[in-house]
Parts: structure tokens; C-alpha cells; sequence
């Protein structure tokens, strides 16, 4: 089995750097674009897993990397909770926004993509 450590890491920490942040909402909506942008901003660290095996492959304890993680999940927290994709009024989901899509940059340059302005995505499911 494939995984990305980076994901798991990033699902073990993210309800605890989310819940110092109490104006943020934690709806699964704004808790997974927390989890997306710190994964987009961090990089892939893939191990090769046999089912029950703890990750070996990678030093997940050392400072550097868990400051990069904490940074990169404190980055996106910034971003979800000023660019939030929903209202919520009285408790409940109102509306939903577009997506913000960042530029990217590639090579030094900045690429847009008037398309994506154009997306009509649909409303996320919530159970």
C-alpha cells in the first residue's frame, strides 16, 4: 500500500492546531480546506506500507519538520477563516462562496487560469 505521510500527519494534527483558534469555524467543509492547503503547501512524503506497520520512512519527530507542518497548518487556518467557502448565520450553513484559488507560480512566473473563475462546482455534501 502507497501512502502519503504527510497526509496522515496532517489528519492526526489538525483538530488540535484547529481548536486554538476559537473564531474559527470547524464545520468538515472549512476543516478539510484547512487540511488541503497545508498539504498543497508541504511536501509529499510517500512510504511503501504494509498494513499494521508504523511509518519508519520518515523522521516525523524532527523539529524542522514539525515546525513546517504546524506552520503550513497555521497558514491555511489564516486562509480558510478570512476566505471561508459558506456563511453561517445562527449556527447553520447559509450559502456557499467559490472556491479562492491561489496563483500559481511555476519557474517565476504566475499563472492564472481564467477558467477556474468560471467553475461551477457543486455544494459539498455534509451528513
Amino acid at each position: 500500500m502507497l501512502v502519503n505521510i504527510m497526509e496522515e500527519i496532517i489528519k492526526h494534527k489538525v483538530d488540535d492546531i484547529m481548536s486554538e483558534y476559537p473564531t474559527l469555524c470547524k464545520c468538515e467543509l472549512c476543516r478539510t480546506d484547512v487540511m488541503a492547503r497545508a498539504l498543497n503547501s508541504l511536501p509529499p512524503r510517500y512510504v511503501s506500507q504494509v498494513p499494521g506497520n508504523i511509518y519508519t520512512q520518515f523522521d516525523l519527530y524532527s523539529e524542522q519538520n514539525q515546525a513546517n507542518i504546524i506552520s503550513a497548518l497555521i497558514e491555511a487556518i489564516k486562509l480558510v477563516q478570512s476566505h471561508p467557502r459558506h456563511v453561517i448565520q445562527k449556527g447553520e450553513v447559509q450559502e456557499y462562496k467559490k472556491p479562492v484559488f491561489p496563483k500559481l507560480e511555476f519557474a517565476g512566473q504566475t499563472l492564472e487560469d481564467p477558467e477556474l473563475d468560471e467553475l461551477d462546482l457543486p455544494e459539498p455534501e455534509f451528513e
